[in-house]
C-alpha cells in the first residue's frame, strides 16, 4: 500500500488527521528519506498539511483550493495528539460606529500608515472608528484530553461580560 492510497483510506473512514509516528509504525516507506520526500510532495499537491511539527491534516475536496482548513476541523485531534487541555471562547458584542474627529485625529497623529492612507484628512470618507460595547463571552471546554475527565474545573463553562 502506498502513503497516498493509506491517507485516502484514512479519509474515507473518518479520520483527518495522522501524525508522522502513525505513518512509521504502518511501515508504508523503506526509508526516512522516502517519507519525508512522499510527506513533502503530498504537502505540495494540497493533499495533506503539515499544521504542527509532524501533525497532519488531510485536506478535504472542498478546501483544496484554499490550499489550508480551518483549525476548528482539527483542533480536537491536534490537542489529544498534544496531550495538551483546551478551551473555545466565543464572543459577542455590539460594534459601535463613531464619527469622532477627536479620535480619528489622535489616530492620525500616532500612526503615520493611516496619516498617509487617508491623506492627513480626519474627514476621509473611508475613514473610519468604531468600538465594541455588551461584550459577552463564553469559554468551554471542547476538549476530549485524557486524564481530564474527572477534573469538575476544566469541564465547566465560563461565562463573562465587559
Amino acid at each position: 500500500m502506498t502513503l497516498q492510497k493509506w491517507i485516502e483510506d484514512r479519509a474515507i473512514h473518518g479520520y483527518p488527521t495522522f501524525s508522522i509516528e502513525e505513518v512509521r509504525v504502518a511501515g508504508l516507506c523503506s526509508s526516512e528519506q522516502i517519507l519525508q520526500n512522499e510527506l513533502s510532495r503530498l504537502c505540495s499537491n494540497k493533499t495533506i498539511a503539515n499544521v504542527y511539527r509532524g501533525f497532519y491534516v488531510i485536506i478535504p475536496v472542498h478546501y483544496v483550493l484554499r490550499g489550508s482548513v480551518p483549525a476548528t476541523y482539527y483542533i480536537d485531534q491536534l490537542m489529544a495528539y498534544l496531550s495538551k487541555p483546551y478551551y473555545v471562547c466565543m464572543l459577542s458584542a455590539e460594534v459601535v460606529f463613531e464619527d469622532n474627529r477627536q479620535v480619528k485625529q489622535l489616530i492620525m497623529e500616532k500612526s503615520s500608515i493611516v496619516h498617509e492612507l487617508y491623506q492627513n484628512n480626519p474627514d476621509h470618507p473611508l475613514f473610519k472608528t468604531f468600538y465594541l460595547k455588551n461584550i459577552h463571552g463564553s469559554m468551554n471546554n471542547l476538549g476530549h484530553v485524557k486524564g481530564l475527565e474527572d477534573r469538575k474545573d476544566f469541564a465547566k463553562s465560563i461565562e463573562f461580560s465587559l
